[in-house]
C-alpha cells in the first residue's frame, strides 16, 4: 500500500496544481456573475470526466492477472512518468519559447468574455472539456489508475483509492471554492490578489513547475527502471 501511494503522489500533485485550472477557478469566482456556483460547476465538470475514465479504464477494460504479471507494476508506472517528464520538459521549453499551454491557447480577450458570461451549466461544460481535451491530464489520470490496477488491491479498495486521488486532485479549487462561500467577503480580496499574481507570473510558474516536476518524474522513472 505504501508502495502505491508513493506511485500516486506524483499524479495527484502534477495534476492538483496545473496553474491553468487554478486560474480559471479564480476567474470564474471572481469575473462571472454567479462566482461560487459557476466555479461549483466548472470542478463538477472535472471530477465528472475523472469519475468516467475511472470506471471505463479502472473497471470497464478488462486487466487479466497474466497482463499484471507481464507487464509488471514499475513498468507501468516508469513509463508513465517517463512519458509525463517528456510532456513537462516539452511544456517548458514551448513556454520558454514564448509559446502557450493548450489549456490556455485560446485568445484572452475571448477567455474573458467567457468566464464573464459563463453559467454554471457552461463552466460544468467547460471543466468536462479541459480534462476531455487535455493530454497531460489524460496521463495524470491514466497513470493514476494504472498504478492502481497494477497494486491488485481488490476492487472496492481500488475505487475508494481512485475517489481520494480525484478528490486531492480538484481540492486546491474547491479550496478556493469553499472560501468563496464560507466567507464572501474576507476572501474576494485575496482571491483577487492571488489571481493577479498568477497572471502576472503565470510564464514562470509554468516554466518552473514543468521543469521541477519533469525532473522528479524522469529521475523516478529511471529509478523503477533500474538505469539510476
Amino acid at each position: 500500500m505504501a508502495s502505491l501511494m508513493g506511485d500516486l503522489v506524483p499524479f495527484a500533485l502534477g495534476a492538483a496544481i496545473v496553474p491553468g485550472v487554478v486560474m480559471v477557478t479564480l476567474l470564474l469566482l471572481l469575473r462571472s456573475r454567479r462566482g461560487p456556483l459557476t466555479a461549483a460547476g466548472w470542478i463538477t465538470g472535472m471530477v465528472s470526466v475523472r469519475l468516467v475514465q475511472g470506471a471505463v479504464f479502472g473497471v470497464v477494460v478488462p486487466t487479466t492477472p497474466s497482463t499484471i504479471a507481464e507487464t509488471g507494476r514499475p513498468t507501468i508506472v516508469a513509463t508513465v512518468l517517463l512519458v509525463l517528464a517528456i510532456l513537462m520538459y516539452i511544456t517548458a521549453a514551448d513556454k520558454a519559447l514564448g509559446g502557450e499551454e493548450p489549456e490556455a491557447s485560446a485568445d484572452p480577450p475571448r477567455w474573458m468574455a467567457m468566464i464573464r458570461s459563463a453559467t454554471p451549466a457552461r463552466a460544468l461544460v467547460y471543466g468536462t472539456l479541459l480534462i476531455v481535451l487535455s493530454a497531460k491530464q489524460w496521463v495524470f489520470t491514466l497513470g493514476a489508475i494504472g498504478a492502481i490496477r497494477a497494486a491488485s488491491i481488490g476492487l472496492l479498495a481500488g475505487v475508494l483509492i481512485y475517489v481520494g486521488f480525484v478528490a486531492a486532485v480538484v481540492s486546491p479549487s474547491a479550496a478556493l471554492v469553499a472560501a468563496a462561500y464560507l466567507a464572501p467577503d474576507r476572501s474576494a480580496s485575496r482571491l483577487d490578489a492571488a489571481l493577479g499574481w498568477l497572471q502576472t507570473h503565470n510564464d514562470g510558474i509554468v516554466i518552473g513547475l514543468s521543469l521541477l516536476f519533469g525532473t522528479l518524474f524522469g529521475a523516478k522513472a529511471l529509478l523503477d527502471f533500474g538505469i539510476l
